[in-house]
């Protein structure tokens, strides 16, 4: 996988008609071969596009694939033939001709979503209670006293409990691939790129959107039929009204997640993994939501999305009290929901007094230059634009101001505390423009880092860093814009 001249060896080999015919085959082989050359055709798929032509010379090889979908009695076998369908969906033909309005990837995420969600359905939590007692029976052999794997000696035939454990880690994968498969689907488009917009990609058009919500809440008024749309789509209401509350379920822990000295740690290993995934199918999730006009499901479903604020913060407080194995990843993906979150309640985050504290605290704690302080400032912005609460934006803005005035400058997170200030401050007639950023110097404040700031961004060397650098180079231009527009602003 990690190199072309490999990846090009194996796509010239015809390996994909030999997989398929075990995919074809499907009722007459073994379970455990048919999910293997599945496992197979899934990894050969991933990011290949020189394979697509396979499938667009074998429209057969889609079919089987639909087939799969449709009556496979193996739930792992369903979901290796959405991931790899998925994997190729830029070829998929699903409908009986090919014609500009037809929408492929939509009318495949019909067909997809339903049995992903299907997936997700496993009970974590038995399964935990159920590994702990098979464990505490004594009947789950363990490799020379430290390692715990079930390693059976030859002829000597598993335990009820070990099958049961071996069970639980499958179960768990199947489960980890559909919410990977979820997220991608959250965030993919019909462009030739890979379908992922990054968060900061994401966040950078956070001005532009702000502009638009109350023209965008207008047109919603005015057109009926675009919400009548959302509220419609099969897609949009199975992740809305399915999705969701499995993404909360399996992002809860076990009674063994956080074990620090696990009876079975690769299974452990096998929650946290879970935990993560739903985490990040989630973050995905709400970014997607942000992007549907109106912000139809942070209205429709406020209530929800006002619970889902507290209780990210109440798991990201549990996490970083027990400090399970990457439990910084997950409190950092956590961040990423409360930003995402964020943009979408606007006014209505429900905000504890706690709760900014909280994140400067995280942020003080974190390494230099770490991409948790980059999504920390990030969160910090819907905060700060609340209207109303003046002291917090205060609080909040000379935080900021204390980043981007910093000797040791870190670039990625200035060019977030810049971005922070272009968006929060953009117009005097927020309520905590004139006692914030007018009264506690913040315009003579920008005005003095603007060489430093100029130097660091030059510092970034493009060769090594030229996203940042991109970034970087826009902040420095929008911050000699943002100086000049704000001193003729209340003129």
């Amino acid at each position: 996988e990690a190199s072309d001249k490999y990846i090009t060896a194996v796509n010239r080999m015809n390996i994909v008609t030999f997989l398929s015919s075990f995919l074809t085959s499907s009722a007459h082989c073994p379970t455990r071969v048919v999910i293997a050359a599945g496992q197979c055709l899934n990894t050969l798929t991933d990011d290949n596009k020189d394979i697509y032509i396979e499938f667009q010379n074998h429209p057969e090889y889609t079919t089987t694939l639909l087939n799969l979908i449709n009556d496979s009695s193996s739930t792992l076998v369903q979901v290796l033939a959405c991931a790899i369908l998925l994997n190729v969906r830029e070829v998929v033909n699903i409908s009986s001709k090919w014609d500009e309005d037809n929408d492929t990837l939509g009318e495949l995420n019909k067909v997809i979503v339903p049995v992903l969600t299907k997936a997700l359905h496993y009970d974590t939590q038995e399964a935990a209670n159920k590994v702990i007692e098979a464990v505490q029976s004594g009947k789950v052999r363990k490799d020379n006293d430290t390692i715990d794997v079930i390693t059976p000696k030859p002829k000597q035939p598993l335990t009820s409990e070990e099958v049961y454990v071996q069970h639980v880690e499958d179960q768990l994968s199947i489960v980890q691939l559909a919410l990977e498969l979820l997220a991608d689907i959250c965030v993919q488009d019909d462009s030739e790129e890979d379908g992922y917009q990054d968060m900061d990609e994401v966040m950078e058009g956070q001005e532009e959107e702000d502009e638009q919500d109350e023209q965008d809440d207008e047109q919603a008024q005015e057109d009926p039929v675009t919400i009548e749309e959302v509220r419609s789509n099969p897609v949009l209401r199975a992740y809305m009204t399915e999705v969701f509350p499995q993404l909360i379920r399996l992002s809860g822990a076990t009674p063994i997640s956080y074990e620090q000295t696990s009876l079975v740690p690769h299974i452990t290993h096998g929650f946290i993994l879970t935990h993560q995934r739903a985490l990040e199918c989630l973050n995905n999730f709400l970014l997607a939501m942000n992007e549907i006009p109106s912000k139809y499901w942070f209205k429709e479903h406020k209530s929800d999305a006002v619970q889902l604020w507290r209780w990210l913060f109440n798991m990201a407080n549990e996490i970083s009290t027990y400090k399970p194995n990457d439990w910084l990843n997950l409190v950092e993906i956590i961040i990423g929901c409360l930003w995402a979150l964020g943009r979408g309640l606007g006014q209505d985050i429900p905000l504890d007094r706690t709760d900014v504290d909280a994140l400067c605290g995280t942020f003080e704690s974190m390494p230099p230059d770490s991409s948790m302080r980059v999504r920390i400032v990030g969160c910090l912005g819907p905060i700060a634009m609340r209207q109303g609460d003046i002291e917090m934006n205060k609080t909040i803005g000379l935080f900021i101001m204390k980043l981007i005035q910093s000797k040791r400058k870190e670039p990625s997170v200035v060019v977030e505390a810049l971005n922070f200030m272009f968006d929060v401050y953009s117009d005097c007639a927020f309520d905590y423009d004139l006692p914030v950023f007018i009264e506690c110097g913040f315009l003579n404040g920008l005005k003095q880092v603007l060489p430093s700031v100029r130097s660091m961004v030059k510092s970034i060397d493009k060769r090594k860093n030229f996203d940042l650098r991109l970034r970087g180079d826009e902040a420095l231009d929008n911050l000699i814009a943002f100086i000049k527009y704000k001193k003729s602003e209340r003129s």
